[in-house]
C-alpha cells in the first residue's frame, strides 16, 4: 500500500537574501524557515484558516547549531499550488 500524500507538505527553495538578514536571522533561536514563514503571513495579513498548523503553534527553538545554520544556508518554506 502506498503512503498518503500530505497536502500541506513544505518545500525547500533556494532564497537569497542579504547577508546582514541571514546573520540576524541565524542569531535568533527560531530556525530560518520559521522566521520566514512568520514573517510573510504576518505582513501579508494571511488569514488563520489558510495557515498550516506549523505557523499557528507558538514557534519553538531550533535543534540545529550555529555551524549547521550556516553551512546549509537554505530555507524551507510552503508553497501554495
Amino acid at each position: 500500500m502506498a503512503r498518503p500524500i500530505k497536502d500541506d507538505k513544505k518545500a525547500a527553495i533556494s532564497v537569497k537574501l542579504p547577508p546582514y538578514l541571514i546573520e540576524w536571522m541565524d542569531r535568533q533561536p527560531e530556525s530560518r524557515a520559521v522566521l520566514i514563514e512568520t514573517a510573510l503571513c504576518s505582513h501579508y495579513q494571511i488569514p488563520e484558516y489558510l495557515r498550516p498548523v506549523s505557523v499557528k503553534k507558538k514557534p519553538v527553538k531550533s535543534k540545529r547549531s550555529q555551524a549547521q545554520k550556516n553551512v546549509t544556508g537554505s530555507v524551507i518554506v510552503p508553497v501554495d499550488e
